[in-house]
């Protein structure tokens, strides 16, 4: 692995945002669709574990924001 002072190159710190940026953007549509009524799945869902995963894969988009440019 190619390492610049024992971080990560950009290439695969920005390949990893991307990824994890495309999977929280994944979660916060789908659960916010879910709280929005416009999907109702045929099993029972939990709300708050719905608003859960929401704000989880809120803040996963953040840090991949954060990848992406940099920060620590």
């Amino acid at each position: 692995m190619a390492t610049d002072s024992g971080r990560p190159t950009s290439t695969r710190r920005r390949v990893a945002a991307l990824i994890g940026g495309a999977f929280g953007m994944a979660g916060v549509i789908a659960g916010t669709r879910v709280l929005g009524g416009l999907d109702v799945p045929d099993y029972q869902v939990l709300p708050w574990l719905v608003v859960y995963n929401v704000v989880t894969s809120a803040v996963a988009v953040v840090v991949a924001v954060a990848l992406w440019r940099g920060q620590r």
